[in-house]
């Protein structure tokens, strides 16, 4: 099973994406929601799980098949690299 995150996911784009994701073969994977501080804490839910929004640190991505930048430029510059790593 893949094991997806979306940074920004409490965004526009990020719900869409979700959206998108839930009614796609990916709908079965594994999802981390990620986003800055306003969003932290926040119940969230891709397709029938209900997750909470959580902060990006150092082991974030570790172990991740993919990630989804959806929140701000700022965000995405600041963590691609790490991402990436991983």
């Amino acid at each position: 099973m893949y094991k997806i995150a979306i940074a920004g996911a409490a965004s526009l784009l990020g719900r869409e994406l979700k959206e998108a994701l839930s009614e796609s073969p990916l709908a079965a994977a594994s999802f981390i929601l990620l986003d800055e501080d306003d969003a932290l804490g926040q119940l969230d839910q891709v397709g029938d799980v209900v997750t909470f929004v959580q902060a990006i640190e150092a082991d974030t991505f570790e172990r991740v098949d993919f990630t989804f930048f959806c929140g701000t430029e700022s965000m995405t510059r600041k963590y691609w690299r790490q991402a990436l790593r991983s």
